[in-house]
């Protein structure tokens, strides 16, 4: 959270306290940890939360600013949880990334319940403009969070 004074008037301050994501527009932060690599992902709704996950992903294994959004792949999941939902989304991004050697940069998601459509848009690696970054292997469950209340998700990438 950010404390920000806001002036009422010339005599009474008071202080507004929101989620940085919000005042921010930050999509995600990196988080210590000792041997992989942990995200907190920001939203103002689920679907949000899930398309700045996705885009925190992509942007450890490469600069996504270099990435055409010229194809497109459609992905469907359901799942028992949003936790298994997110974990499950992102593990098909990196099976998508390491099967048929796409780098996605824009994502848009649709979180029904439990289940989830997206459109995720990108191009296939081309090493002559793509600095690719880390070697992803999957993102896990361990100190997986995902707080709906609080417009959130963490969790870790093994690399």
């Amino acid at each position: 959270m950010i404390e920000i004074p806001y002036n009422i008037s010339a005599e009474v301050t008071t202080t507004v306290i929101l989620p940085n994501a919000f005042i921010l527009n930050v999509k995600y932060r990196l988080l210590d940890h000792t041997a992989d690599i942990q995200i907190q992902a920001f939203g103002s709704t689920i679907d949000e939360i899930f398309e700045n996950s996705a885009f925190a992903l992509f942007e450890q294994i490469a600069d996504t600013g270099s990435i055409r959004p010229k194809g497109e792949e459609k992905i469907s999941l359901e799942s028992g949880s949003l936790e298994a939902l997110l974990v499950d989304f992102l593990n098909e991004l990196v099976f998508l990334h390491s099967t048929m050697r796409y780098l996605f940069c824009e994502f848009k998601v649709n979180v029904d319940g439990l289940k989830l459509e997206c459109t995720a848009k990108g191009e296939k690696i081309d090493r002559r403009r793509h600095r690719l970054k880390e070697d992803v292997k999957a993102v896990t469950y361990h100190m997986l969070e995902f707080n709906t209340r609080e417009g959130y998700a963490k969790f870790i990438i093994d690399v």
